[in-house]
């Protein structure tokens, strides 16, 4: 099955909508409720729900404070999804339990600049995984609207930062 989808940033989540199309296509459009939330980009621009997607941050996480260097502070990133929105049932990916669409890493992490988030599977297969007792995902990736979640940690402790992406 191809989708089509269409993003824009809202309340600091990307959303992510699927239509039956025969094609992927990324847009991102900043709210005016959220100017210093940033934005995400996504790779490829067009493609299917089949295609590996990498998500491109357009700021960095927050530094270090120099003047407390024991304070928490950013050090690695996580991006969760949620959704559909429009469904009465069985969510491909409940609210409750959000699927970790990038798990912790540090691998491109950056406190001076954009950086990448690779998806860890495609959009077909994270629905398919999400069906299982941790959470209790539909199991089909669903028309409707997602929300893509980006956040900034401390370490691999579940400590949020602020986060501009």
């Amino acid at each position: 099955m191809k989708n089509r989808f269409l993003t824009r940033l809202a309340s600091g989540a990307l959303v992510v909508s699927v239509v039956a199309g025969t094609t992927v296509a990324f847009g991102v459009l900043a709210n005016a409720q959220a100017p210093n939330l940033g934005t995400l980009t996504f790779t490829p621009a067009v493609g299917s729900d089949l295609i590996p997607i990498t998500a491109r941050t357009s700021a960095a996480c927050p530094a270090p404070d120099p003047n407390n260097p024991d304070a928490d502070h950013a050090d690695s990133s996580q991006m969760f999804i949620n959704g559909p929105d429009e469904t009465t049932g069985a969510k491909t990916f409940p609210d409750a339990t959000p699927f970790a669409i990038v798990t912790t890493t540090s691998a491109s992490f950056s406190t001076t600049g954009p950086f990448d988030l690779p998806f860890k599977f495609t959009l077909n297969d994270a629905a398919k995984r999400a069906q299982n007792d941790l959470f209790n995902g539909s199991g089909a990736l669903q028309k409707g609207t997602y929300h893509i979640i980006a956040k900034c940690i401390s370490g691999w402790s579940p400590v949020v930062m602020p986060t501009p992406v």
